[in-house]
């Protein structure tokens, strides 16, 4: 089960090549409780700790086709956010002190 995000991006701009943030407006985080399963709609993404900001906690959120793909992804310019306090807890958990919308991570150079 996971919890549900909506993607938020500028209209009309894609630079994340066509990735799963530009394609879908919601995504479902699978390794954060909640009570939803991933779908054609709302594909599956899980949050992860990128490489680090500065030398800061980076908390990303990744197509899970492209976790163990071995392709190298990247910043696309989106972001997801929700309301619901379990991204917020997820988050804090992992990089504490980060607060506010999460980076996709689904920019791959082909």
């Amino acid at each position: 089960m996971g919890l549900n995000v909506d993607v938020f991006r500028r209209a009309g701009t894609d630079c994340s090549a066509n990735g799963l943030s530009a394609r879908f407006d919601s995504v479902c985080v699978m390794n954060v409780e909640g009570p939803f399963e991933p779908t054609e709609d709302c594909p599956g993404v899980m949050l992860i700790e990128g490489p680090s900001c500065g030398g800061k906690g980076n908390p990303i959120l990744v197509p899970v086709e492209l976790i163990d793909s071995g392709k190298w992804y990247m910043f696309g310019g989106n972001f997801g956010h929700t309301s619901d306090s379990r991204l917020g807890k997820a988050v804090e958990e992992m990089v504490p002190g980060f607060t506010g919308a999460v980076k996709f991570h689904d920019r791959v150079e082909r």
